[in-house]
């Protein structure tokens, strides 16, 4: 693996020292507030407070950068060919490397002015095959036709007249070389292939002195054979000396004629002016803004650009999408991390009719998009002012960019039942609970089967409520959340013990109930047997008048028989009306008739005929 751009590994040292930072600024929060409270009543004064939080933060942001300077380094790793072909001109550079290019007429010098201008040229020849060949009094072909530039400019900027063992100037071998290296590489490309031929061009840098003078004749021999040719010089009319320079690079005084005095080197444009026109070609001085480079584009830009085979290079595989994924990643889990606890105590639910303390729902913040988050800010806020409408519609509108987040479902069932909407709180928590679950939250499960079991209490439904109760007792205990185990546990005792109370009351109102029932029943049978016994006597006196009238009668008719028989016994007496067997008769039938009288009143009185006074 290797970095394109590994300057910005430099940023990674940055990371440390922030590190430290956060330690210290966590460090000093933490000193600030307990000056204000001792470290156990945090809790209580502030429950959102939590530094945890705020360091889980601060590092996920610093992982981020880090990622985020990995990214930009550019890491790369895994590489494969690829091949284009070519297709441009071969053009061949003659560079001056004589003594004479020493000069400092142009500033620096002759020699560093023209390896500048060789580099802005070789950064407009894209395509083109470049050979460079260097001399003094003699030639040397330093590098051959090829299309890779970055390795012609390594090779001109080490030239140097100390690279040329014979010291001189000879423009003629150095066009004469120029012209077979050009003419070998353009045979080496058309050997085989049938595409059109590139145009040559040869281009000479010089200040134009020359020793041996048979620049003209090859300068001749280069128009015949069609090449291009274009020349440029280098240095002023008035010349300059020639430095004497050590192994360093350091001028040590100047070249000296025999009789002492310092040789200046003159710059003879007339004569290489002369040779480009000798060669159908075109000559320029160079220029220190090197505008002369765009006129010889432009020269060049009609000429015929051949195909040559294909170039293989090696291109190494990007790999910098990995690490700015990841950076990416951490940056929204660092913007959607809260620096505070949002959980909130909303709700003190009594039972029905004991007020229990430990009650209480919770609004919670969701890990929703941003947007969705913002909208939770929002409505958490508007909940804290007591505006529950605005909350409402702050938290359905984040519900609808994230309908599936289990944090937002919670919050909804939290508002429905704080405004009354015990059924849909009921739906709400039962929903959010489902949610947490397949999302594997269990914090926000259990708390929802808290709630849940809370708001069915509330509609009244106490045996669902207990069930629920159960269940969030049987999660606090999975996920180990002491506290809320503790809450459902007393909330749960409480039910229970309210369905006792109520249980009891229930059997006591039955038992009062049945109670009055055999009291109006005992009144009942006392008032029929009071009627009864009132009837019983009616009836003795009713029978008692008769009896007594009976014998009153039979009184009477024996005193009248008396009367009109006198001196008879009673027993032996006759009447036309009534006998004595028929008057024992008449009472044997009275008697009869009183019993079975007696009979029919037993039976229908029953027992009351046993409480009845022996008349």
């Amino acid at each position: 693996m290797k970095f394109l751009e590994p300057q910005w590994l430099w940023g990674l040292l940055i990371l440390p020292f922030w590190l430290g930072w956060i330690y210290f600024d966590e460090g000093r929060r933490r000193k600030q507030f307990a000056r204000f409270a001792q470290p156990k009543l945090w809790q209580f004064l502030s429950p959102e407070l939590n530094f945890k939080l705020r360091f889980r933060k601060s590092l996920i942001g610093l992982l981020a950068l880090a990622f985020g300077f990995l990214a930009l380094a550019r890491p790369q790793w895994g590489s494969h060919e690829e091949s284009i072909k070519v297709s441009g001109l071969d053009v061949v550079l003659v560079l001056d490397i004589s003594n004479s290019m020493w000069a400092e007429d142009v500033v620096p010098s002759r020699l560093q002015a023209m390896k500048h201008w060789v580099k802005t040229l070789l950064s407009t020849l894209n395509g083109d095959r470049v050979g460079v060949v260097a001399f003094a009094a003699s030639t040397a072909v330093v590098s051959p036709l090829t299309s890779d530039l970055d390795h012609v400019w390594d090779t001109v900027q080490i030239l140097d007249p100390k690279a040329m063992q014979n010291q001189g100037t000879d423009i003629g071998l150095a066009l004469q070389t120029a012209t077979q290296a050009i003419e070998r590489g353009a045979e080496e490309v058309s050997s085989g292939s049938q595409a059109p031929v590139a145009s040559r061009v040869v281009i000479l840098v010089s200040d134009g002195e020359d020793h041996e003078n048979q620049a003209l004749v090859e300068a001749d021999l280069i128009k015949k054979k069609g090449i291009q040719f274009y020349a440029f010089g280098v240095g002023t009319e008035k010349g300059g000396p020639i430095p004497v320079r050590d192994d360093a690079g350091h001028v040590q005084g100047f070249k000296r004629d025999r009789k002492g005095n310092p040789i200046v080197s003159a710059f003879h444009s007339d004569y290489l002016t002369s040779l480009a026109s000798r060669a159908g070609g075109k000559y320029w001085s160079l220029s220190q803004q090197e505008s002369e480079i765009s006129e010889l584009k432009k020269q060049m830009s009609g000429l015929v650009r051949g195909d040559y085979s294909e170039r293989r290079f090696l291109v190494y595989e990007d790999r910098f999408q990995f690490p700015l994924a990841i950076a990416v990643i951490l940056l929204i889990i660092e913007i959607s991390l809260p620096v505070r606890n949002l959980i909130f105590a909303v709700f003190l639910i009594s039972t029905f009719f004991v007020p229990v303390p430990v009650r209480a729902d919770a609004l919670l913040s969701a890990p929703a998009p941003i947007e969705g988050y913002l909208e939770t800010q929002r409505g958490l806020k508007a909940y804290q002012r007591g505006d529950f409408d605005e909350a409402k519609r702050r938290f359905n509108s984040a519900q609808a960019l994230d309908p599936y987040s289990p944090e937002l479902e919670f919050n909804q069932g939290v508002i429905q039942l704080r405004q009354g909407d015990v059924d849909r709180a009921v739906q709400s928590f039962d929903r959010a609970g489902k949610l947490a679950e397949k999302s594997k939250k269990s914090e926000l499960r259990d708390q929802a089967l808290f709630n849940l079991a809370n708001a069915l209490e509330k509609k009244g439904e106490a045996k669902e409520a207990i069930r629920s109760y159960l269940d969030a007792i049987k999660s606090a205990m999975a996920s180990k959340d002491p506290k809320l185990e503790e809450k459902a546990r007393k909330n749960l005792q409480l039910v229970l013990n309210e369905m006792k109370k109520r249980e009891q009351k229930k059997k006591e109102q039955e038992k009062q109930a049945q109670q009055n029932q055999d009291q109006k029943n005992q009144s009942a049978e006392n008032q029929k047997q009071k009627s009864g016994e009132e009837q019983k006597q009616k009836e003795n006196s009713s029978q008692e008048s008769q009896k007594q009238a009976s014998t009153h009668q039979q009184s009477d008719e024996e005193k009248r028989y008396q009367e009109t028989q006198p001196g008879k016994k009673q027993d032996d007496f006759k009447s036309q009306k009534m006998t004595s067997e028929d008057a024992n008769r008449v009472l044997s039938e009275l008697k009869a008739r009183e019993r079975e009288l007696q009979e029919k009143l037993q039976k229908k009185n029953g027992n009351q005929q046993a409480q009845a006074k022996d008349w």
